[in-house]
């Protein structure tokens, strides 16, 4: 007898699986999957704190006040910043163009990756409303947390 592999929905951060035969997940077996994908990203999220504090106290790396740049992806992980943390970011950016022809651009705005280093770093910031207030806040904020007196 041959067993078919069925797809099944079977958690909110990884929406299919593959499983073999017929039949569905328990909740404590959906729970023990959920507890694990939880388990890697944090796992993966400790390291890729491990990296940006390397790279940023290295001083070869320099966060930028810029609350407006959409950058490609490669922008970051050439300077070393964790592939999967980037690729988290990238988004598609409709009507980007700067001679109005409205193009769709595909990459990482600058203060959204910033965001995710506030998020990654767990800092809390006053919350300015200008975009360049907002990043330089946050990139302050890194810069005391991690004891790097550089003005940004």
């Amino acid at each position: 007898m041959r067993v078919t592999p069925v797809i099944q929905k079977v958690s909110t951060d990884n929406p299919y699986i593959m499983v073999e035969g017929k039949g569905s997940m328990s909740e404590d077996e959906l729970r023990k999957i959920d507890a694990m994908e939880e388990e890697i990203r944090l796992t993966a999220e400790v390291d890729w704190r491990s990296t940006i504090v390397t790279l940023l106290r290295s001083g070869l790396v320099k966060l930028e006040r810029d609350g407006w740049t959409i950058f490609p992806p490669e922008y970051f992980t050439k300077q070393g910043f964790p592939d999967r943390m980037i690729w988290e970011l990238v988004k598609d950016y409709d009507g980007c163009s700067l001679d109005g022809r409205g193009d769709t651009v595909r990459g990482v705005y600058y203060l959204d990756f910033l965001r995710r280093l506030k998020s990654l770093f767990n800092l809390q910031v006053e919350g300015k409303i200008g975009r360049g207030s907002q990043a330089g806040e946050i990139i302050k904020a890194i810069h005391t947390q991690l004891g790097i007196d550089r003005d940004e």
